[in-house]
């Protein structure tokens, strides 16, 4: 699923469903992207349960 927001609620939802070990990101700047993997269904996801794949803002981005 494809999810597209604004903070706080992104940050939040990131922040709530990212397992802590996954070390999800202290800070959600602007046009910031987060991917998160669930097992199972969406609806049965639950705090905690997502890894975080990948977090990446505008200037990672960057080329040289």
């Amino acid at each position: 699923a494809l999810m597209v927001g604004h903070n706080p609620g992104m940050a939040e939802l990131t922040a709530g469903l990212a397992d802590p070990s996954s070390d999800p990101p202290s800070a959600f700047p602007t046009a910031a992207v987060a991917v998160l993997a669930v097992l199972g269904a969406w609806a049965d996801t639950a705090p905690g349960a997502a890894g975080l794949v990948a977090f990446a803002i505008p200037a990672d981005m960057r080329s040289g």
